[in-house]
């Protein structure tokens, strides 16, 4: 039997990602490539997911945050990216004599992919402009919350109406012995 897991796109291409700082993802860069070795070692197919952010904004787009990508136009972008990648994983969820779908990785703190967790705030909206001396206040009201981003929101519901249980797992560098469970 074939074991088939899906994943965020930016695990297998991560310059799909926001432009940031090296630092901040080398941690999320080591496990990424740990986490996808250890899937080869295995012998696991991966098949990546479409990245929302990217075929909405393109790789020159600012960091976001959940509160903005929580409106009707963009859940609807998420359905249309999904359906044929959900059709995909029905048809190997129905033939359960070849195929085994492990699981869904996420990226937590992601707004669109975010699992266990992701970031919001009322106030990052707007002008840059109009910030200038208010920046610092703006970003100190970003906070982190136990959700999923809305691009994995979505995906559950699609996969509830389908009624297709695949477990969906959150890469999160903190917390590495959660996504690296489900290859064991």
């Amino acid at each position: 039997m074939k074991k088939i897991l899906y994943v965020a796109h930016c695990l297998l291409n991560p310059s799909a990602k926001l432009q940031s700082t090296e630092i901040s993802l080398a941690a999320e860069d080591t496990l990424r490539k740990k986490f996808l070795l250890k899937a080869i070692e295995k012998d696991i197919h991966i098949a990546q997911l479409p990245c929302p952010e990217f075929t909405l904004y393109g790789p020159r787009r600012w960091g976001h945050v959940k509160d903005q990508f929580d409106n009707p136009f963009y859940r609807k972008h998420c359905v249309s990216i999904l359906t044929p990648i959900l059709d995909e994983m029905e048809a190997y969820y129905t033939e359960k004599d070849l195929f085994d779908l492990i699981g869904i990785v996420g990226v937590d703190g992601s707004p669109s992919c975010g699992v266990d967790c992701t970031y919001r705030s009322q106030c990052w909206m707007g002008e840059f402009s109009d910030r200038e001396n208010n920046l610092e206040k703006d970003l100190e009201t970003i906070q982190k919350y136990d959700e999923k981003g809305v691009f994995m929101e979505v995906l559950e519901m699609e996969l509830k109406k389908r009624e297709l249980n695949i477990p969906i797992i959150g890469l999160y560098a903190p917390d590495q012995d959660k996504v690296l469970s489900l290859l064991s």
